[in-house]
């Protein structure tokens, strides 16, 4: 979850269809899905020169994600 440029939550998932949190603070976020092969919670560019390494995949969610004070905000995606 993005706020601007900042990553504000990283939540990680593998085999949960569901993710749930509480007391997230008011405010407009965007969500995109790292598929990260390396587990470090983190987007890695990759390397050309060496290893060869292609960088991870991102997939932007493009509806952004508002949360209201004192309010149940449910969001369902599909991927």
């Amino acid at each position: 979850m993005l706020q601007g440029d900042n990553v504000k939550y990283a939540i990680p998932f593998t085999n949960r269809r569901e993710v749930r949190k509480i007391l997230f603070p008011p405010g407009e976020y965007d969500l995109r899905v790292l598929y990260d092969t390396n587990g470090n919670l983190r987007w890695d560019p990759g390397q050309f020169f060496g290893k060869r390494v292609q960088p991870e995949k991102v997939a932007p969610i493009k509806k952004k994600f508002t949360v209201k004070a004192n309010w149940d905000n449910d969001v369902d995606i599909t991927l």
